[in-house]
């Protein structure tokens, strides 16, 4: 009987060592099932994102191509929202935004050194840099700082900028050399006025305003001599 009750008890033991290792084994089973769906989950969310990265960098290149630069500068902010590690996102906001009318230079300048910071060499970030030069001088010229503008235009120059843009960066700043001819010319100063007229032909040699303005220094000049 006494050998009865040990074998009784040998088996109930094995029976308990059996349950507690398949319950050891369905936790490890759900252990790893559960891993594998974080896992998979975790992939998914990640292409679910480079997906959204890779429709909204389009979404801006094909705006920014059919000059929608609101729609442009929404779709690479989208961009730099998911990711702020995209070069093209920023180059592209800054030529959006250099693009926009009224342009946004001072804004465009900081997309820009994110987008040199991350791609100095890409075809974007040349073409933003070549841009913003030439738009700063244009800025700087309306405003009167024909010398910060034309700094501008020779940065725009050696960045093998479109000889178009430039055109218009040099057009500006004869503009505002005729500006101050103008006013020289108004506060009965021919002298300066012909000087101011000098520096506007060097930069745009032909120009209708170049000619108006160069017949308002002549009479003016005209009109000392016969008060003389």
């Amino acid at each position: 009987r006494q050998r009865l009750e040990e074998l009784q008890r040998a088996g109930e033991l094995a029976i308990r060592r059996r349950q507690r290792r398949t319950k050891q084994a369905i936790i490890g089973s759900v252990v790893i099932l559960l891993l594998v769906a974080v896992a998979m989950g975790f992939f998914a969310l990640r292409q679910q994102r480079l997906t959204a990265i890779a429709d909204a960098q389009q979404r801006g290149d094909d705006a920014l191509q059919a000059a929608d630069f609101n729609g442009a500068i929404e779709a690479y902010s989208e961009v730099i929202r998911l990711d702020d590690t995209v070069a093209d996102a920023w180059a592209g906001l800054a030529l959006a935004k250099l693009q926009h009318t009224p342009p946004d230079v001072s804004g465009a300048f900081g997309d820009l050194e994110r987008s040199e910071a991350l791609s100095p060499d890409g075809e974007k970030t040349q073409q933003a840099r070549q841009l913003a030069h030439v738009q700063r001088a244009i800025e700087r010229a309306n405003a009167g700082s024909v010398t910060e503008a034309l700094q501008d235009i020779g940065e725009a120059e050696k960045l093998a900028a479109p000889a178009e843009d430039v055109a218009a960066a040099k057009s500006a700043v004869s503009s505002a050399y005729l500006k101050l001819a103008e006013a020289a010319v108004v506060a009965k100063q021919p002298e300066s006025a012909l000087k101011e007229l000098q520096e506007a032909r060097t930069i745009l040699p032909q120009s209708d305003q170049l000619s108006r303005v160069s017949q308002m220094i002549a009479e003016a000049f005209l009109d000392r001599a016969d008060a003389s």
